[in-house]
């Protein structure tokens, strides 16, 4: 970590290789970093690959992590995260197809798209995935090339079930899945993502409400 800017990269490279490992496997890593090691341009790139983060760390304007196929991201792609995004995406590895999902993303500008352009080639093709917005800034500001396909996705938003407020990627969440109830969070449940589910924020599971369930046991996952 306290190597040069090509060590850092390949640091980065590796974080997202063992994030791709744990979205498909039942592994949950746990980094730890020595604050007093890293500059603030490190601190704020490796909060952007861990989503939840502690001790002190502010929130990064975006997040990017692995969900199957395709790099999600979350949180705000505007004008001042343009550099940052651009260092991150930088340090994706090219061992397969560069899939990028800005569907769960609150804000995307058209810098990070630019930012995006540059990174497709003929070589490694990029494929975003993104909703109707979206799709319209893309053909506005001509980036649609064979290099760089865009596909549109409905994605329907997890919201809860006793307060009605969107749930969010990383937020404890208790969803009712095969008749039980688990603690978990959209991230760490990918499965349970888009599939119609009863699902309630941590704090509101149990209050009263008509879809309330009445029993059930908590499990951790």
């Amino acid at each position: 970590m306290r190597g040069d800017d090509e060590s850092f990269r390949r640091w980065l490279a590796w974080e997202q290789l063992t994030d791709r490992f744990q979205s498909k496997s039942m592994v949950t890593g746990v980094c730890f970093f020595d604050h007093a090691a890293l500059s603030g341009a490190r601190r704020a790139d490796l909060a952007a690959l861990h989503p939840v983060c502690s001790a002190g760390i502010s929130a990064p304007p975006f997040s990017l992590f692995s969900d199957r196929d395709a790099l999600f991201v979350t949180g705000t792609l505007d004008t001042f995260a343009a550099e940052q995004f651009r260092r991150v995406l930088g340090t994706v590895p090219v061992d397969r197809p560069l899939v990028v999902d800005l569907s769960r993303a609150e804000f995307v500008g058209h810098h990070a798209l630019f930012i995006l352009a540059e990174s497709a080639s003929a070589e490694r093709p990029l494929l975003v995935r993104g909703d109707g917005n979206l799709s319209e800034l893309v053909s506005l500001i001509g980036l649609a090339t064979p290099q760089l396909r865009f596909e549109h996705v409905d994605r329907a938003v997890p919201t809860c079930a006793h307060c009605g407020d969107v749930i969010g990627v990383y937020q404890p969440t208790v969803i009712m899945l095969d008749g039980a109830c688990r603690v978990t969070s959209r991230a760490a449940h990918p499965d349970a993502v888009d599939k119609a589910l009863a699902r309630y924020h941590h704090a509101c599971y149990g209050r009263p409400s008509r879809s309330a369930p009445s029993s059930g046991m908590l499990s951790v996952r």
